[in-house]
């Protein structure tokens, strides 16, 4: 059964997985990298055509809200993340 849950989850990994080096992807990659790039930071706001725009030689792109808040609490991530490695490592030291 295809569940809301599961389908969030494959949003969010394939958004990160676009995420995944993006600047070096943006910079040196192909047309096709640097949409990967784009579709994985968020769209224009519009449901029809969410597609990134490009005007006047400024792209408009609003982010998705999760990777908004994400960037808001920026710090809190990586602070626990680091609990988490701190705490396997000692495990593994411990062995």
């Amino acid at each position: 059964m295809f569940s809301y849950l599961h389908y969030i989850t494959e949003i969010v990994g394939t958004t990160l997985t676009g995420l995944t080096s993006a600047a070096e992807k943006f910079n040196n990659g192909t047309l096709e990298d640097k949409k990967q790039v784009l579709f994985a930071l968020g769209s224009n706001g519009a449901k029809r055509h969410p597609y990134p725009i490009l005007t006047d030689e400024r792209l408009s792109l609003e982010e998705y809200f999760w990777l908004q808040q994400i960037k808001k609490d920026k710090q809190i991530l990586i602070d626990k993340l680091e609990k988490v490695r701190t705490a396997s490592q000692q495990m593994k030291n411990a062995s």
